[in-house]
């Protein structure tokens, strides 16, 4: 499913490191599920760490997503995120 939701950024900003990615968590006002901003390749660390710090300062952001349903370790639940296709932020 593809989506566009635009909103004020909320609470914590999180980062994480998932095998070969990283990956920067944030809450949009109004939005259950967490967005999830997956990065790859040679510069994957400062280009989260970068997203991070954006997203801290944040006013507005317009968001473009997918559903996202993620496994977790055996014996816990499934988790879905909207994985971010594009972001635009306003500070």
């Amino acid at each position: 499913m593809h989506n566009e939701i635009q909103g004020d950024v909320i609470g914590e900003v999180w980062r994480a490191q998932e095998g070969a990615k990283e990956i920067t968590y944030f809450l949009v006002r109004g939005e259950d599920n967490w967005f999830r901003i997956e990065y790859t390749g040679q510069y994957m660390v400062e280009r989260a760490e970068y997203m991070a710090e954006k997203l801290k300062n944040a006013g507005l952001v317009g968001v473009d997503y997918d559903t996202l349903t993620v496994g977790e370790p055996p014996n816990l639940p499934l988790r879905t995120f909207n994985l971010v296709k594009y972001i635009q932020i306003k500070a």
